[in-house]
């Protein structure tokens, strides 16, 4: 018989289940999403959301998108061992970073604004094509959902002052 809501058979402990809007678990409130704003529409939260990121299956940090199961290679390929790049992010609630500032991009060559209001932030560049663009910080990733950034998707610093994006471009905090 398959496992229902979420929960290994035969292993007594709740596997989590990632949202189909989101990065965030299934936590019970719908089947499939994280709560009834993310199932309306994806990558939107009620205030009753949990938030909750996705438990490493080979320790107690969050699974950051680096493999689909753990928080990072080192530990995909022996539990409980991280290497350099690990974000050693806490699984659970996510906790809200401040990302509002200037910020220029690594090349020196111009300088973006981020405006933040809870999880959403605006960015804003008079020399870029792109902007307006507006995303979304959910832990350490921020990630486009409209404008001419949609799609990307960058990782935050631990000291928070270097935003490194999938396009191989980074944000330094000015």
């Amino acid at each position: 018989m398959p496992p229902k809501h979420g929960h290994a058979h035969g292993h007594g402990h709740h596997a989590q289940v990632k949202c189909g809007g989101c990065n965030y678990a299934v936590t019970g409130v719908t089947p499939t999403h994280c709560c009834h704003a993310c199932h309306g529409h994806a990558g939107t939260h009620g205030p009753m959301c949990k938030k909750q990121l996705i438990k490493c299956q080979g320790c107690d940090y969050a699974v950051t998108g680096v493999t689909a199961t753990h928080c990072c290679n080192a530990c995909h390929g022996h539990a409980g061992h991280h290497g350099p790049m690990c974000q050693k992010l806490a699984s659970g609630h996510v906790s809200l970073i401040h990302v509002k500032g200037a910020w220029k991009n690594a090349d020196g060559a111009d300088v973006t604004l981020i405006d933040q209001v809870d999880h959403t932030i605006t960015c804003t560049n008079a020399a870029q094509g792109w902007s307006p663009a507006v995303g979304r910080i959910d832990g350490n990733t921020i990630t486009f959902q409209s404008g001419g950034l949609v799609g990307l998707v960058g990782t935050l610093s631990p000291c928070h002052k270097r935003i490194t994006f999938n396009n191989n471009c980074a944000w330094v905090l000015v």
